[in-house]
């Protein structure tokens, strides 16, 4: 799916007039794919190498932070799209604001240009409670490139749970003093379920809460609070639910799901409902999932995710 989002970016940065500021890079992570054969079409544009062999995707993203030399780092995810006018979105606020942060809407209301809305400035704290669990979605987020780079290295001891690049995204952002959210959609996820490969359990039922520990945010009882339960309600009881259906097609590295489970959800709501969703036979699960859908959907209607 990379050629979509290349050409995509390649005629936004031609359309900006703004080429000699902006620079394309693609860290080809030994891929057993056609890469090369898609990069080589825009050769001059894009800043390319190959590692000799697969690096991990965590130190492969630190690889590409340590290479940018622009003043702004943006990681789009190879699977996933943007709008035609995001980047003169991006380069926009660059000018008007100098922001530290900007978070890039995954869900909302797409205008046309002369209509569109600019960013919803708020504090870094406020960014974290209220975007929360998609503060790890790569493609929404553009940092200060003066934020990340005194982290690559210190960011090396969480190599190995994936979330190396979210410990930088979340030091960032704790020293962030102009953060912005946009106020409409920039970002499409893939839609095609192009991921696994990985431990899925390891990595969203325990890294991610390892690292957010770890981080200048550890104090932070309420968006700890906050990340635990949307992760457990809108990420992990999902997947386990289409896991056990027999109906996905995520290809995740075999594991024992309640062992990851237990680190951080075992007490309180979530034992009993790890409980039944890893033991209760599917048919028997499968009205009980379909409840759980239509009240989390009344509670979000009453709280202020930004998705």
């Amino acid at each position: 799916m990379l050629e979509t989002l290349l050409v995509s970016l390649a005629a936004q940065i031609s359309a900006s007039g703004r080429a000699d500021d902006i620079e394309l890079m693609v860290s080809d992570n030994a891929s057993p794919d056609d890469t090369q054969v898609i990069v080589a079409k825009y050769e001059g544009a894009i800043r390319y190498w190959r590692n000799a062999e697969n690096i991990g995707p965590d130190a492969n993203f630190l690889k590409l932070f340590g290479e940018a030399t622009g003043n702004y780092i943006w990681l789009p995810g190879d699977d996933d799209t943007v709008r035609g006018d995001t980047l003169s979105y991006i380069l926009k606020m660059i000018d008007q604001h100098d922001f530290d942060f900007l978070y890039l809407r995954t869900q909302g209301r797409i205008e046309q240009d002369w209509k569109r809305r600019s960013a919803s400035g708020m504090s870094n704290v406020e960014l974290l409670h209220s975007v929360n669990v998609y503060t790890t979605f790569m493609t929404s987020q553009v940092i200060r490139s003066s934020l990340i780079k005194p982290n690559l290295e210190v960011a090396r001891m969480h190599l190995g749970g994936f979330m190396a690049y979210y410990w930088i995204f979340l030091e960032s952002l704790a020293r962030s003093t102009k953060c912005f959210v946009s106020d409409e959609k920039e970002v499409f996820p893939d839609e095609m379920e192009n991921t696994g490969g990985y431990r899925f359990y390891r990595v969203w039922a325990e890294a991610v809460l390892d690292v957010m520990r770890a981080s200048s945010f550890a104090n932070d009882k309420k968006a700890f609070a906050i990340m635990r339960f949307r992760l457990f309600f809108a990420l992990l009881l999902p997947i386990t639910y289409r896991l056990r259906s027999g109906g996905s097609r995520f290809s995740f590295q075999s594991e024992n799901p309640a062992a990851s489970l237990s680190k951080y959800f075992r007490s309180g709501i979530y034992r009993p409902i790890v409980a039944t969703y890893l033991g209760l036979p599917y048919m028997l699960l499968k009205p009980m999932h379909l409840a759980m859908r239509v009240a989390l959907r009344i509670t979000r209607a009453f709280r202020h995710d930004i998705i």
